[in-house]
């Protein structure tokens, strides 16, 4: 059995995690608004005059399939045609298709299967 790697795919999944920015964006304090806030309240300290606000943003997440060689030939070849209800369209024009597109198809149908929106895939050569 050969356990090399022959293909790596990496598929970016519908979620993400919401991180902070690193850098932070600086706002100044209005002088009028301080004054205001020192008049309505017993404040014992001073209000700021600067704040700054670092903003959530999306981070994506990725899934890492690494293939061997044994994967990638069978999703080549002609017999490994699926039979999932659900990708009829592609049982019908399976013999049209490339190898190459074949193994595409394949991908796509771990990508979907795997939750994910895209994905991007290198084959390794020999």
């Amino acid at each position: 059995m050969n356990n090399n790697i022959k293909i790596h795919l990496t598929i970016e999944m519908e979620s993400g995690a919401l991180v902070r920015k690193s850098i932070g964006q600086e706002y100044s304090v209005n002088p009028a608004a301080i004054e205001d806030i020192k008049r309505n309240t017993s404040m014992v300290c001073e209000p700021p005059s600067k704040f700054v606000h670092r903003n959530l943003v999306n981070k994506p997440s990725f899934k890492v399939v690494q293939l061997g060689e044994s994967a990638y030939n069978w999703f080549r070849s002609y017999e490994s045609r699926p039979d999932l209800r659900a990708f009829y369209a592609y049982r019908k024009e399976w013999g049209r298709y490339t190898p190459d597109e074949r193994l595409e198809k394949w991908l796509n149908i771990i990508c979907c299967e795997a939750g994910g929106k895209s994905f991007t895939y290198e084959v390794f050569e020999d």
